[in-house]
């Protein structure tokens, strides 16, 4: 009997694990074009300093240094006298956070590089006849979106962790991180393979496509509306599964979780 229970257990995780893939594939494609946006725009901070393109994940970071105790201090004791759930929030809804926070960083992305373009247009014959000189509109655009990538990642992986600990049968806690870096892993295939599709989808002809390895004549904001979409769809795939989902602690004392350290894409989260 306890072995069934602990297939239905684990049967019943599947649609909640599958359901948080491409939320990863999201963020994955994020943070794959940031560093080539990055490097076409003014990094300048002082006339003689430029801003590292690989170093902007620093804002990410520094948004979750602030963020954290805010939530933590502040949100949770609101939320938990609204509640009454003692984290303030269930482990599903911190994931749904995260994933609605995935969606808004692919549509301030989408808007974002429609700017850039906008601008490379405004100042074309500047950039042929002057290439050496950077598009006038700083790097520090990119700033909101990182930061709302850095804050899915770390309502999605906390609540993720923390779902899969308290639900998964107690001999197979093993298998809870198993779950979450399989996801991850599949989101990163995910990415790759949703790339190929839409430079073959949008290649034809004379038509250079929405994604080139010229950015300037690429149509990235059109990738990145296409994410949101997907994203929003995906998310509510999440709900009906997390609406259907019966947690198996939801009556009981939950036990104290070990500290777990979550690294993804170059951010960390404890």
């Amino acid at each position: 009997m306890t072995e069934v229970e602990e297939v239905k257990t684990i049967l019943r995780i599947l649609p909640i694990w599958f359901s948080t893939i491409f939320v990863f594939t999201m963020n994955s494609q994020a943070t794959t074009f940031l560093v080539r946006q990055a490097s076409a725009m003014d990094r300048h901070i002082t006339p003689h300093f430029e801003y590292p393109s690989a170093s902007l994940g620093l804002f990410a970071i520094s948004a979750l240094y602030i963020f954290i105790p805010i939530y933590e201090k502040l949100l949770v004791p609101v939320m938990r006298r609204i509640t009454g759930i003692e984290q303030g929030i269930t482990t599903l809804q911190r994931v749904g956070v995260g994933a609605l926070l995935g969606v808004l960083a692919m549509v301030v992305s989408a808007l974002v590089e429609s700017k850039r373009l906008l601008i490379v247009r405004a100042n074309v014959m500047t950039l042929i006849f002057m290439p050496s000189k950077p598009l006038p509109m700083s790097v520090f655009w990119l700033c909101p979106q990182i930061i709302f990538i850095g804050l899915s990642e770390c309502f999605t992986l906390i609540g993720l962790n923390e779902f899969y600990y308290r639900e998964t049968p107690q001999g197979m806690r093993t298998m809870g991180a198993a779950f979450n870096m399989s996801a991850q892993g599949l989101g990163s295939y995910g990415s790759s393979l949703l790339v190929l599709l839409v430079i073959k989808a949008t290649t034809k002809g004379l038509n250079t496509g929405w994604l080139t390895d010229d950015l300037d004549e690429s149509r990235l904001d059109y990738f990145y509306w296409l994410l949101a979409v997907l994203g929003v769809l995906n998310f509510t795939m999440f709900l009906v599964c997390a609406r259907w989902y019966r947690y198996k602690l939801l009556h009981e004392q939950v036990e104290e979780l070990p500290e777990i350290g979550v690294k993804s894409n170059g951010l960390s989260c404890n």
